[in-house]
């Protein structure tokens, strides 16, 4: 169609049979989708593609079908780098102590440990087990008969935490259990940073050997920096004995909530400053997903969104997987190309300006009567000089000077 030339006709010409828009070549709509695979022969991103393009060739709207081709690529979107992460959702940590725990496992010069943290006060338990889901839940009633059963039980998707025996466990138990998706452990980060904490309290106490269960006392009665109040204060409501000197007195109940709120909310800002959320994907929507601990992309389709970002797929080989929307990103698809022009054809030019052929283009009977011409530099002699019609004011700082 001729139409979409209309508004640069004037810096068309003629060289060879060849149509230049400048020193550009003109291409036509057949042979557009191949320049396209050319541009992207190197796999380069859309701006490469753009800048190698606009030193050659040219055509209506050549910038956004450029651009769909580079996000479309297969190869392209199945090595692309990971997402970026998202702003912080923090977890509700209860009203009360050991009502929402955090359990994980570790393991320490070959032993295994089960850490077990309160979301509340940040009080800690750790016992040293075999990885069988029966050991698992035995040290966990122990823990529990001491300091009661938790509502919530968060735990990673380990086969420790997802056997049906452990299901029956904290169904007998009344305890609600939910599990981060596999590959994001920062959804339990609690436990996480618990685990941490413990693996260097036994390789420092072993290393100058120290007894791990004193330093474990020491550890509970420390203030946190943030709220002031150790965690056996706020989850015992009393400072234990010590091997440090102490008055002995019992500390009635604090109100840490306000603390704790200001301090989540610091935060929630510092972690937000290089944050940002991810559109949200929708039931049937075609994605690229990772696997844990590998690097490329797999294409999929979203059947279930269970819960805030977590999203449950099913991949192109026909398997179900749980995924974070970290390790999701949504699938782009090649659009079915036409030569239907609709009148808001870009120029991929850098300039803005264009003449306005509005009322020309009434002047032709038909399309076959339009002519491309080169450009006459000489003919801009002739025009008069351009005013501009606007209102303008000095400026304050000219009201000192006379203006000639």
């Amino acid at each position: 169609m001729i139409r979409p030339y209309f508004d640069f006709a004037d810096t068309l010409g003629l060289s060879n049979g060849v149509i230049l828009k400048g020193e550009r070549v003109v291409i036509p709509f057949s042979m557009r989708q191949e320049m396209k695979k050319n541009l992207h022969t190197a796999h380069i991103a859309y701006d490469g593609m753009m800048r190698r393009a606009r030193q050659m060739i040219f055509w209506p709207g050549m910038a956004d079908e450029t651009k769909q081709m580079a996000e479309t690529c297969t190869a392209c979107q199945e090595r692309k780098p990971m997402n970026q992460r998202e702003t912080l959702i923090q977890h509700d940590e209860g009203n009360v102590p050991w009502e929402k725990v955090g359990a994980d496992l570790m393991e320490v010069d070959g032993r295994q440990y089960l850490i077990t943290v309160d979301y509340y006060s940040n009080f800690i338990e750790y016992d040293y087990l075999s990885t069988t889901s029966q050991d698992v839940i035995r040290k966990l009633k122990g823990q529990f008969a001491r300091l009661g059963a938790p509502k919530l039980l968060a735990t990673d998707g380990g086969q420790q935490f997802s056997s049906n025996e452990f299901l029956r466990f904290t169904r007998r138990w009344n305890i609600n259990h939910i599990r981060s998706d596999p590959g994001y452990p920062r959804r339990n980060g609690k436990a996480e940073a618990a685990v941490k904490l413990m693996k260097n309290l036994i390789l420092k106490t072993k290393h100058n050997g120290d007894d791990p269960y004193e330093a474990l006392l020491e550890l509970r009665n420390t203030p946190q920096q943030c709220i002031g109040f150790s965690p056996a204060e706020m989850c015992l409501k009393r400072s234990p004995r010590t091997l440090i000197p102490s008055t002995s007195k019992c500390l009635s109940e604090h109100d840490v909530a306000e603390k704790k709120e200001n301090y989540k909310q610091q935060v929630k800002i510092q972690y937000d400053k290089q944050a940002r959320d991810l559109p949200k994907l929708h039931l049937g929507q075609t994605i690229y997903y990772q696997n844990p601990g590998q690097t490329g992309w797999y294409p999929g389709l979203i059947r279930e969104h269970p819960s805030p970002r977590s999203y449950k797929i099913k991949g192109d080989n026909g398997g179900l997987y749980i995924r974070n929307r970290f390790h999701i990103r949504p699938r782009k698809t090649i659009l079915k190309d036409t030569d239907v022009y609709d009148g808001n054809v870009l120029d991929d030019d850098d300039d803005n300006e264009r003449p306005d052929f509005s009322d020309n283009c009434s002047q032709h009977a038909s399309q076959s009567e339009v002519v491309f011409h080169v450009p006459d530099n000489n003919c801009d002699r002739n025009m008069p000089a351009r005013t501009s019609n606007r209102e303008t004011n000095r400026p304050v700082w000219h009201r000192d000077y006379d203006m000639y």
